[in-house]
């Protein structure tokens, strides 16, 4: 069920609309002291006011709210001019003046919104899994933004040339990949510079970066005399 928060003013809802937000989703009270603590674990927010001071107030909740969260925010007043719900708009809330079929109104928009959001969210994911351009036993590498996954939950952020690297030897994990062959494959000047140490100090920084993220730096493993493997 969706977690819903509602800030300082809940005892204000009438029985009714109070049964809308039972029906829809979690609610959980807050108060401007605990709010921003809170927000991690919130889908959505909602914010009441009924005098020119509480409007104020909610134009600064506002602000510090978007600053630091993208959840959908909704803002509920017995007056609600043309203007001012322009301008809740514009702040990237939803503006719902408390008349008519309120109830029904504040229950659709709270559905329809909260589940809009977490239907796109899903494809995302799944879009996101598909970038992976090889996975073996315990990794996954992410050749949009040269990243690799860790079976444990480690993210390991690279250069071009290190995720070159990586690459090549997670394609045949297990295997060695010949120092010549991997020279080849990262540098078409490789005849300039002692190649070998070019290579070395390559996966020293690859190492270096595991070993910060608490991935074992072994699982580039050097096979003397003849090149590198991906240790699985």
């Amino acid at each position: 069920m969706f977690k819903v928060g509602i800030l300082d003013n809940y005892n204000k809802f009438n029985p009714d609309t109070k049964q809308s937000f039972y029906q829809q989703c979690e609610v959980h009270p807050l108060n401007s002291a605990n709010v921003k603590e809170q927000l991690p674990n919130l889908d959505g927010l909602v914010m009441y006011y009924s005098d020119e001071t509480e409007k104020t107030e909610i134009y600064e909740h506002l602000v510090t709210v978007k600053n630091i969260s993208t959840i959908p925010i909704w803002v509920i007043s017995e007056e609600i001019s043309s203007i001012e719900r322009l301008i809740f708009l514009k702040l990237g809330a939803f503006a719902i003046k408390k008349e008519g079929e309120f109830n029904e109104i504040l229950s659709l928009s709270l559905s329809n919104t909260l589940k809009l959001i977490h239907s796109k969210s899903e494809p995302r994911n799944e879009v996101y899994s598909s970038q992976f351009t090889y996975r073996t036993q315990n990794v996954k590498i992410n050749e949009q933004d040269f990243s690799i996954h860790f079976k444990e939950g480690q993210i390991v952020h690279l250069t071009k040339l290190e995720y070159q690297l990586f690459a090549k030897l997670a394609k045949n994990p297990n295997q060695v990949v010949l120092y010549d062959e991997l020279i080849e494959s990262l540098w078409i000047d490789s005849d300039k510079i002692d190649p070998f140490y070019r290579l070395a100090n390559l996966v020293f920084h690859v190492r270096e970066k595991l070993k910060k993220s608490n991935v074992n730096p072994n699982i580039i493993r050097t096979i003397r005399l003849r090149g590198y493997m991906l240790n699985e």
